[in-house]
């Protein structure tokens, strides 16, 4: 009842906002409207609570009023942002780009065994096939369904079925940061547009110095590559269509190194992507391991007799306890730090990173896109690292979330979305931190990055501009203060010079990194191959043991990573 009820303010709202700005989305039916609510009703506990508390103070607000006038004046802030939240959600479920949706569900056999993998994204998938190859007992449980692969990039049932918490996810100060994750079988490798890096030697070296790490060697890491190449193959993805030939161009007529960056694709086709479950996940599978899906873990707790309880929920909010030997939390970066939270083991996990990227719209005098593309796999690492360069999701519901409350724009950019190109400058700063708040286990993250980015920011920005005007681009469009402005090869200069502070970028990221420590120093709870030091018998491989800036996709690192881990326990337990 209360849902239906938030449903039709929700509905009354929509229409009221869109009268208000001249939208012209009379056409959308009942359909349309019930996936943006169930979209934004699947966010994150802040957001849901934010839309729902908003939602009702506008409607109180609008009973003795004409609605939206007076609450727009009276609450701007709060207003903006949940029209921010509604149309952001409206385009991502744009019909033009939907596809059939395939579910598979797994189910445990058992609730006992001899290892439990807690996450199926590349650290877990990993994990658990070398476990199964090795004749080990192991189960994959994993909070996500197994949802098929899809063709167009990130159409609005991905963010529904694949993404965690539909991908509304955001820190709430000083810096708003949106942030992105994979919650399906195979995890990110499913959804990312899989760019496959080396780390770098300086990452290494500095993670083994400030840490401690024992036997961490970056020629070792570079050979499980090979190991794991062989069984999920990258490829460099080439086309003659996009806007890959403008970002060339200008990359070179500034004389700027660039990568071509090999990606999870089998042969270069975009249709046979490498992802999880059809690598490691399918290979664990083949080896007898069983997964559960679409089942929460909550906590861990360590018996009496040395063996592990793991408390879960299941879709039908049922709790459910598993036992076992070994546990190795896989979940990404923030969701194993909270479970480890939860269960209140010895450490502090409560700190991570992000890869903060900013975005600005490239307008060219032709066709760069039909709205189906996956990104073009090179990327300006000139400058790194401070800053990377690259392309970004442009489809047509991307482009237009950033001209939603822009009349100046709203048409241009509908009739002229096929000539536009998404462009990101991704950075590796900031700080973050995980409350927990009590009594209800929910979390709150916080965001710092620090004044003297600035420059940082406003240099990238320079560049971006430079390289793509020098590549022939017509305009490019930065949102500034939460405003569409429109930048030519003349004033960009002059423009980048309204950024006079950090709140004034609208910042998004895609990689989570951080808040468990790995190494023998005395700050890291966790030794050199990812055991808890007090508690034995409890592991974590994936992007939460990366605290130290890496700035490019972490999916490689976090694979080999995994990798040298899992074969240190089975030398010390076969």
């Amino acid at each position: 009842m209360r849902i239906n009820y938030l449903f039709k303010l929700y509905k009354c709202l929509f229409f009221n906002i869109n009268k208000l700005n001249d939208l012209h989305f009379d056409k959308f039916t009942q359909k349309n409207l019930r996936l943006t609510f169930l979209h934004i009703y699947k966010s994150d506990f802040l957001i849901k609570f934010f839309f729902s508390f908003v939602l009702i103070i506008v409607w109180l607000i609008s009973l003795k009023c004409k609605f939206l006038n007076i609450p727009k004046t009276i609450i701007p802030f709060l207003y903006f942002r949940l029209e921010e939240i509604v149309f952001s959600t409206l385009f991502i479920q744009n019909k033009n780009f939907s596809e059939n949706l395939n579910i598979t569900n797994h189910f445990y056999k058992k609730k006992s065994y001899e290892n439990i993998v807690v996450g199926s994204g590349p650290s877990g998938a990993i994990t658990g096939y070398y476990l199964s190859k090795n004749k080990k007992e192991c189960l994959i449980l994993e909070k996500g369904k197994q949802v098929n692969l899809f063709k167009n990039k990130h159409p609005g049932k991905e963010f529904l079925y694949k993404w965690l918490n539909s991908g509304l996810n955001s820190t709430i100060y000083p810096n708003m940061i949106s942030f992105s994750a994979g919650s399906c079988l195979g995890g990110g490798s499913e959804i990312n547009s899989g760019l496959f890096h080396y780390p770098t030697k300086e990452f290494i070296n500095t993670w083994i110095k400030e840490y401690e790490v024992e036997s961490l060697n970056y020629k070792n890491l570079i050979k499980n590559f090979d190991e794991i190449l062989h069984l999920c193959p990258v490829s460099k993805i080439d086309s003659h269509q996009g806007s890959k030939n403008f970002f060339l161009s200008g990359i070179k007529k500034n004389k700027l190194s660039f990568e071509h960056v090999p990606s999870f694709y089998h042969g270069g086709d975009l249709n046979n992507k490498n992802s999880m479950t059809k690598t490691f996940l399918k290979f664990f599978q083949e080896n007898n391991g069983d997964i559960c899906t679409n089942i929460n873990v909550k906590k861990i707790k360590k018996k009496n007799d040395n063996t592990w309880e793991v408390f879960a929920i299941d879709n039908k909010k049922k709790n459910i306890v598993f036992n076992a030997r070994n546990i190795f939390l896989n979940c990404g970066s923030i969701q194993t730090n909270k479970i480890l939270i939860n269960s209140k083991i010895k450490g502090d996990y409560s700190s991570f990173s992000l890869h903060p990227m900013t975005k600005a719209i490239v307008e060219f005098d032709e066709n760069v896109q039909s709205g189906h593309e996956n990104v073009h796999s090179y990327q300006l690492d000139h400058f790194f690292p401070d800053f990377i360069i690259g392309e970004a999701s442009s489809g047509e519901q991307f482009i237009q979330t950033y001209c939603y409350n822009s009349k100046e724009y709203q048409n241009h950019i509908l009739k002229n979305w096929k000539k536009m190109s998404i462009y990101h400058s991704t950075f590796s700063f900031g700080e973050g931190k995980i409350y927990k708040i009590p009594f209800i286990n929910k979390f709150l993250f916080f965001y710092n990055i620090k004044k003297n980015e600035l420059d940082n920011l406003k240099n990238a920005s320079k560049k971006l501009c430079r390289v793509l005007f020098d590549g022939n681009a017509k305009y490019i469009y930065f949102s500034i203060d939460n405003k569409l402005h429109k930048f030519t090869a003349d004033n960009y200069i002059e423009k980048i010079k309204l950024f006079t502070k950090i709140s004034s970028f609208k910042f998004s990221s895609v990689h989570i990194l951080g808040g468990v420590k790995l190494g023998e120093a005395q700050i890291c709870p966790f030794d050199s191959f990812g055991e808890h030091k007090l508690l034995k018998n409890l592991y974590v491989f994936d992007s939460s043991t990366i605290n130290h800036k890496l700035l490019k996709n972490p999916q490689g690192a976090v694979m080999s990573l995994a990798l040298r881990n899992i074969k240190n326990f089975l030398n010390k337990n076969l």
